[in-house]
Protein backbone atom coordinates (compact mmCIF):
# COMPACT_ATOMS: atom_id res chain seq x y z
CA UNK A 1 0.00 0.00 0.00
CA UNK A 2 3.23 2.45 0.65
CA UNK A 3 4.27 1.59 -2.47
CA UNK A 4 1.08 2.41 -4.54
CA UNK A 5 0.69 5.59 -2.16
CA UNK A 6 3.85 6.90 -3.32
CA UNK A 7 3.23 5.98 -6.37
CA UNK A 8 0.00 8.06 -7.30
CA UNK A 9 1.46 10.87 -4.76
CA UNK A 10 4.44 11.15 -7.17
CA UNK A 11 2.50 11.32 -10.18
CA UNK A 12 -0.14 13.83 -8.32
CA UNK A 13 3.10 16.15 -7.85
CA UNK A 14 4.61 15.73 -11.31
CA UNK A 15 1.62 16.85 -12.68
CA UNK A 16 1.11 19.55 -10.42
CA UNK A 17 4.51 20.55 -11.26
CA UNK A 18 3.40 20.25 -14.69
CA UNK A 19 0.42 22.40 -14.57
CA UNK A 20 2.21 25.58 -12.70
CA UNK A 21 4.66 25.02 -15.69
CA UNK A 22 2.72 25.54 -18.46
CA UNK A 23 0.94 28.78 -16.79
CA UNK A 24 4.53 30.23 -15.59
CA UNK A 25 6.52 29.41 -18.71
CA UNK A 26 6.09 32.42 -21.23
CA UNK A 27 4.21 30.55 -24.20
CA UNK A 28 7.12 32.32 -26.75
CA UNK A 29 9.60 29.71 -24.96
CA UNK A 30 7.59 26.79 -26.79
CA UNK A 31 9.03 28.04 -30.11
CA UNK A 32 12.55 28.23 -28.81
CA UNK A 33 12.96 24.72 -28.54
CA UNK A 34 15.92 22.91 -30.81
CA UNK A 35 14.40 19.87 -32.85
CA UNK A 36 17.65 17.52 -33.61
CA UNK A 37 20.03 19.26 -35.45
CA UNK A 38 22.89 16.29 -36.12
CA UNK A 39 20.59 15.81 -39.76
CA UNK A 40 21.62 19.52 -40.61
CA UNK A 41 25.83 19.31 -41.19
CA UNK A 42 26.12 15.58 -41.92
CA UNK A 43 26.45 16.05 -45.82
CA UNK A 44 28.38 19.53 -45.90
CA UNK A 45 31.78 20.11 -47.55
CA UNK A 46 34.20 21.24 -44.76
CA UNK A 47 36.57 18.71 -44.20
CA UNK A 48 38.78 19.95 -41.69
CA UNK A 49 39.90 17.79 -38.58
CA UNK A 50 39.01 20.25 -36.24
CA UNK A 51 35.58 20.31 -38.10
CA UNK A 52 35.31 17.04 -38.48
CA UNK A 53 36.08 16.82 -34.21
CA UNK A 54 33.41 18.94 -33.39
CA UNK A 55 30.70 17.16 -35.20
CA UNK A 56 31.68 14.27 -33.64
CA UNK A 57 31.67 16.09 -30.49
CA UNK A 58 27.89 17.95 -31.03
CA UNK A 59 26.56 14.35 -31.94
CA UNK A 60 27.47 13.25 -28.59
CA UNK A 61 26.09 16.81 -26.72
CA UNK A 62 29.29 17.28 -25.53
CA UNK A 63 29.19 21.29 -25.85
CA UNK A 64 32.17 22.36 -24.57
CA UNK A 65 34.50 20.29 -26.89
CA UNK A 66 32.25 21.38 -29.84
CA UNK A 67 32.93 24.95 -29.04
CA UNK A 68 37.05 24.24 -28.09
CA UNK A 69 36.59 22.23 -31.83
CA UNK A 70 34.83 25.10 -33.76
CA UNK A 71 36.91 27.58 -32.29
CA UNK A 72 40.10 25.93 -33.60
CA UNK A 73 38.97 25.56 -37.00
CA UNK A 74 37.99 29.20 -37.16
CA UNK A 75 41.39 30.29 -35.88
CA UNK A 76 43.08 27.89 -38.35
CA UNK A 77 41.11 28.27 -41.24
CA UNK A 78 40.36 32.06 -41.17
CA UNK A 79 40.15 32.37 -44.56
CA UNK A 80 38.73 29.20 -45.83
CA UNK A 81 35.67 29.84 -48.40
CA UNK A 82 33.40 28.37 -46.34
CA UNK A 83 34.59 29.08 -42.86
CA UNK A 84 30.96 30.53 -41.93
CA UNK A 85 29.62 27.01 -41.62
CA UNK A 86 31.98 26.54 -38.36
CA UNK A 87 30.19 29.91 -37.44
CA UNK A 88 26.96 28.07 -38.05
CA UNK A 89 27.14 24.93 -36.23
CA UNK A 90 29.22 27.17 -33.00
CA UNK A 91 25.98 28.71 -32.99
CA UNK A 92 24.01 25.78 -32.87
CA UNK A 93 26.07 24.25 -30.54
CA UNK A 94 25.48 27.26 -28.07
CA UNK A 95 21.57 27.48 -28.56
CA UNK A 96 21.62 23.57 -27.98
CA UNK A 97 23.64 23.99 -24.82
CA UNK A 98 21.51 27.05 -23.43
CA UNK A 99 18.51 24.92 -22.65
CA UNK A 100 17.70 24.62 -18.48
CA UNK A 101 15.21 22.92 -16.96
CA UNK A 102 13.89 20.66 -13.86
CA UNK A 103 13.22 17.03 -15.16
CA UNK A 104 12.02 18.82 -17.93
CA UNK A 105 9.68 21.53 -16.50
CA UNK A 106 10.06 25.13 -16.32
CA UNK A 107 12.22 25.73 -19.22
CA UNK A 108 14.66 28.57 -19.43
CA UNK A 109 17.55 29.44 -21.33
CA UNK A 110 20.79 31.05 -20.34
CA UNK A 111 21.40 34.37 -21.87
CA UNK A 112 25.31 34.68 -22.31
CA UNK A 113 25.02 31.41 -24.58
CA UNK A 114 21.92 32.38 -26.50
CA UNK A 115 23.61 35.54 -27.10
CA UNK A 116 26.71 34.27 -28.22
CA UNK A 117 24.79 31.41 -30.66
CA UNK A 118 23.22 34.79 -32.05
CA UNK A 119 27.01 36.44 -32.21
CA UNK A 120 28.29 33.06 -34.35
CA UNK A 121 24.91 33.15 -36.48
CA UNK A 122 25.68 36.93 -37.55
CA UNK A 123 29.31 36.57 -38.05
CA UNK A 124 28.17 33.13 -40.51
CA UNK A 125 26.14 35.64 -42.26
CA UNK A 126 28.84 38.50 -42.88
CA UNK A 127 30.97 35.90 -43.85
CA UNK A 128 28.31 33.60 -46.40
CA UNK A 129 28.36 36.29 -49.08
CA UNK A 130 29.47 34.56 -52.17
CA UNK A 131 25.71 33.55 -52.92
CA UNK A 132 26.65 29.86 -53.47
CA UNK A 133 25.35 28.70 -49.83
CA UNK A 134 22.08 30.86 -49.87
CA UNK A 135 19.66 27.91 -48.27
CA UNK A 136 22.56 28.10 -45.13
CA UNK A 137 21.85 31.70 -44.46
CA UNK A 138 17.86 30.75 -44.63
CA UNK A 139 18.62 28.00 -42.13
CA UNK A 140 20.48 30.83 -40.14
CA UNK A 141 17.45 33.11 -39.82
CA UNK A 142 15.48 29.80 -38.90
CA UNK A 143 17.56 29.17 -35.60
CA UNK A 144 17.77 33.35 -35.16
CA UNK A 145 14.19 33.23 -34.35
CA UNK A 146 14.53 30.26 -32.10
CA UNK A 147 17.20 32.43 -30.42
CA UNK A 148 14.95 35.47 -30.65
CA UNK A 149 11.98 33.04 -28.65
CA UNK A 150 14.98 32.10 -25.86
CA UNK A 151 14.73 35.82 -25.26
CA UNK A 152 11.09 36.31 -25.26
CA UNK A 153 12.08 38.49 -28.33
CA UNK A 154 8.96 37.47 -30.35
CA UNK A 155 8.73 40.76 -32.40
CA UNK A 156 12.29 39.78 -33.70
CA UNK A 157 11.26 35.71 -33.96
CA UNK A 158 8.42 36.67 -36.33
CA UNK A 159 10.78 39.38 -38.55
CA UNK A 160 13.45 36.01 -39.27
CA UNK A 161 10.78 33.79 -39.85
CA UNK A 162 8.58 35.86 -42.21
CA UNK A 163 12.39 36.08 -44.31
CA UNK A 164 12.30 32.26 -44.20
CA UNK A 165 8.96 32.10 -45.28
CA UNK A 166 9.16 34.69 -48.08
CA UNK A 167 12.65 33.58 -49.66
CA UNK A 168 11.45 29.49 -48.96
CA UNK A 169 14.24 28.10 -46.74
CA UNK A 170 14.48 24.32 -46.05
CA UNK A 171 12.17 25.56 -42.45
CA UNK A 172 9.57 27.22 -44.50
CA UNK A 173 7.30 24.87 -43.15
CA UNK A 174 7.69 24.98 -39.83
CA UNK A 175 8.40 28.96 -39.82
CA UNK A 176 5.20 29.00 -41.35
CA UNK A 177 3.19 26.75 -38.40
CA UNK A 178 4.98 29.09 -35.85
CA UNK A 179 3.75 32.16 -37.18
CA UNK A 180 0.53 30.74 -37.63
CA UNK A 181 1.02 29.82 -33.84
CA UNK A 182 1.60 33.40 -32.81
CA UNK A 183 -1.72 35.03 -34.59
Amino acid sequence: RRVLFRSVLACVLYFGAFSVSKLLTPSSVKYAHLESTSDLFETRGRVTHDFQESLKALENRDYEATVNWLNKDIVYNRGDETIFYSYYILGLAYLESAQTDIIGLFPSYDKTKVNQGISAFNKALELNNSGKFRNINLDIYFFLAKADFMLNNVSGAKENLKKVVSEKGSNMDEAKKILSGLD
